[in-house]
């Protein structure tokens, strides 16, 4: 998969992707967790705690594609396409 990545100017996570060694959902864990950050599938989400989703305005999440998805005391939980 590096060699491929080096031959095509592809990234690596595309590449390993498009070979079927992990899946995209694999490879946003990966990403995650080489940040530090916490991981979460908003197709597998159960729900999301309405009381987080009245924190954010609207125009701040579009913004930034971001979506609140849980509150916990004063700890607000945001899902993130980007986290940078």
């Amino acid at each position: 998969a590096k060699k491929v990545s080096q031959q095509t100017s592809q990234p690596l996570d595309r590449v390993l992707i498009s070979l079927n060694f992990v899946g995209e959902r694999e490879v946003l864990q990966a990403k995650a967790q080489e940040m530090g950050y916490g991981f979460v599938d908003l197709d597998r989400l159960s729900s999301i705690d309405s009381s987080a989703l009245n924190v954010v305005p609207e125009r701040l999440v579009k913004a930034h594609n971001a979506i609140p998805v849980k509150k916990d005391g004063m700890t607000l939980f945001v899902a993130m396409a980007n986290p940078n």
